[in-house]
């Protein structure tokens, strides 16, 4: 019985000892995947302060990605595996790092331009992507069958086609800001990307769906597309109207800890609601982004306001910062499966698609657009195909294809996605973001850098990187417009005027009902929000 008791009481002090060795391995772990993306963020305040000429044609996510395989170089020659140091469970690019970067875009979304072009947006976010993917699906598929490329089956190739052609022009657009382009061009670039993310996501999973078998036609597969966009984005929209409901009917501007907090959870909430719904959660969390832009950040103190942009910004920019450092990582650490046809025909397929996508498109909308609106010429247009480039979200994507438990894909082919997957993101980020402000500054001139055509039409929160708006700011814009147009013998276009009516119906009947006004705060009941005041000019102040 002895000898019995001290051999249980041997082996369970073996288990303790393996999991207090395992426990702080993980926690090393951590601290090397913490350390990096610090060291990330330092180095892109450095490049952000050089004086250095040849720096400013460096995107932030070079230089992360650079960081990253350095760190995967030198875990390589220690002997260690990215397995061992990170596992990239595809939940926690779905759960914790895609939402901040979605509701982020539509947060800080400049809402007057977006909709105003928000046509000539759809036909490039929507009718683009899917041109861009069947291009890229059908170019695969036949290339295989022939023995150019990797042969692939035609789900395959159509899963390929959607999850790389989601386009990431976050160093473009902050070019675009620096040399002061067409605000027209920027917003067509930037309201692209936000909605081509929601489609492709969308569109991967559809693919997804038919390995699964839940579809027994594709006109079923459309059907459900459309069907899921449209009560996603119901979904995001009825959680923003709740909360701005919320934040104006209650004194929780009184206590802006509790404020922001609950700001967070009506922020999360529609992503999770909907998925649980079996929609897009990335669809409801951009149109709610974009709706509490415009009514909940009215009902928050002035410290709540800073520190919800602010954090929503950081939050994002932290996602997407690892994952560019984990695509560093896996480059020298992960076991790759190279076919060197596949890559090279994957790149040409994926830039004529982008053609074809852009130029027909763009020559539509000049063609048929109306007189006084902004016309995109050959340069512009040019530039649109140059800033297709591929990121975080087409690499993430194929890594959930890779993880996910479909019998129906071999592992070698999805071994040969990702590596795929991966040059391709590497060579577009490299070649064209780091080739975007030399290409800029060569194709535009001095004068057209500073033309300003059109008329803007503001109603968002925010101009671009500026503090908010006044709330009766919006107004009068549009009552200049339309003195404008009657002191004028040129009508607004179309466009301008659906959102001048809009902006009307707005101010009449839903700012009332979904924004605080003068009398729901009284000046000596803001005690908290007199606080936060005093807090931000105060910070100004030791800042200055």
């Amino acid at each position: 019985l002895g000898a019995g008791l001290v051999g249980v009481y041997g082996e369970q002090t073996a288990q303790e000892i393996s999991q207090e060795v395992e426990e702080k391995a993980q926690s090393w772990n951590m601290v090397i995947v913490i350390t990096l993306l610090g060291v990330c963020i330092f180095c892109t305040y450095l490049l952000l302060s050089s004086k250095l000429k040849w720096v400013k044609y460096l995107p932030e996510s070079v230089v992360t990605i650079i960081l990253g395989i350095a760190a995967g170089s030198f875990l390589a020659v220690s002997g260690q595996t990215l397995s061992n140091l990170i596992t990239f469970d595809p939940q926690t690019f779905f759960i914790y790092l895609l939402p901040p970067i979605i509701f982020e875009s539509g947060y800080s979304l400049h809402k007057g331009n977006f909709f105003i072009n928000l046509g000539s947006i759809l036909l490039f976010a929507v009718f683009g992507t899917l041109i861009s993917t069947v291009f890229v699906a059908l170019g695969a598929y036949f290339l295989g069958q022939v023995g150019i490329s990797y042969p692939l089956t035609m789900l395959d190739s159509l899963t390929f086609g959607s999850l790389i052609s989601a386009t990431d022009p976050v160093a473009t657009l902050a070019i675009f800001h620096a040399l002061d382009v067409n605000p027209t061009l920027y917003m067509l670039v930037f309201g692209e990307s936000v909605l081509n993310d929601a489609v492709a996501v969308v569109l991967f999973r559809t693919c997804l769906s038919f390995y699964e078998r839940e579809h027994e036609s594709w006109m079923a597969a459309v059907m459900q597309f459309i069907n899921v966009s449209i009560f996603s984005g119901v979904v995001g929209v009825i959680v923003s109207l709740f909360s701005a409901l919320v934040f104006k009917l209650t004194k929780l501007y009184q206590h802006p800890s509790l404020e922001m907090a609950l700001m967070f959870i009506f922020a999360y909430l529609p992503y999770l609601l909907a998925e649980a719904l079996n929609l897009s959660g990335i669809m409801a969390i951009l149109f709610c982004g974009i709706v509490m832009s415009h009514y909940t950040h009215y009902n928050l103190s002035p410290a709540t306001q800073m520190t919800a942009a602010q954090s929503f910004r950081s939050m994002a920019f932290m996602a997407e910062t690892a994952i560019f450092a984990y695509m560093g990582l896996s480059l020298p650490t992960l076991t790759h499966r190279w076919h060197v046809g596949f890559i090279i025909s994957s790149m040409g397929l994926i830039l004529l698609g982008r053609a074809l996508n852009i130029f027909p498109i763009a020559f539509l909308i000049n063609r048929y657009s109306e007189p006084g609106t902004v016309q995109l010429n050959k340069k512009e247009q040019f530039i649109m195909w140059f800033s297709g480039l591929r990121g975080a979200i087409a690499f993430s994507l194929v890594l959930n294809l890779q993880s996910h438990s479909l019998t129906a894909v071999s592992p070698e082919t999805k071994s040969v996605l990702v590596t795929t997957t991966l040059v391709v993101v590497l060579a577009t980020v490299f070649v064209f973001g780091g080739g975007t402000a030399p290409l800029l500054e060569l194709l535009l001139s001095p004068e057209k850098k500073s033309q300003e055509q059109g008329r803007d039409v503001h109603v968002s929160k925010t101009t671009e990187f500026g503090a908010p708006l006044r709330k009766e700011d919006t107004w009068e814009e549009y009552e200049a417009c339309a003195d404008d147009e009657r002191s004028s013998s040129i009508p607004m276009p179309r466009n301008v005027r659906r959102v001048a009516g809009f902006e009307r119906f707005d101010q009449l009947y839903l700012v009332p009902i979904f924004r605080v006004t003068e009398s729901d705060r009284p000046p000596g009941d803001m005690e908290g929000e007199t606080d936060g005041c005093e807090m931000a000019a105060l910070s100004d102040k030791d800042s200055n």
